[in-house]
């Protein structure tokens, strides 16, 4: 049996969670629904918010390359999005410097998955 390490535990619930973003269905900007991704709206080099449904948005690999070449569009759709009321906590939350326990946060992602909850919910009950 492998050591789980803190690498593959973070490794795996980037996959969880982008599972459940893109469970969504849909472009949040232009409601595609082909080759869906997950972006963040704070860079996700921040361990406290990389996992964090309100700092994460569903986007197609189209828009998301537009908002990589164009900044400033990303920026207007996120300040008239659903997604600006979160942004200030999202921050606050980045700027913490806190740890995030891998191993902790794959099995919270792993529950939530198994309920089926959509992404909306998961931006509501996140604290």
């Amino acid at each position: 049996m492998s050591k789980v390490t803190k690498r593959s535990a973070r490794k795996h619930a980037d996959r969880l969670f982008s599972e459940l973003v893109r469970s969504l269905g849909y472009c949040e900007r232009c409601g595609g629904t082909h080759y869906l991704q997950t972006a963040h709206i704070v860079s996700r080099k921040y361990g406290m918010t990389r996992t964090n449904f309100k700092n994460a948005f569903c986007i197609c690999s189209r828009c998301h390359r537009e908002f990589h070449d164009f900044p400033r569009e990303f920026s207007h759709f996120i300040t008239d999005s659903q997604l600006a009321p979160y942004y200030d906590e999202v921050l606050q939350l980045a700027r913490s410097g806190g740890k995030m326990d891998w191993m902790m946060e794959v099995e919270r992602l792993k529950q939530l998955k198994e309920f089926g909850w959509d992404l909306k919910e998961l931006r509501d009950m996140q604290g």
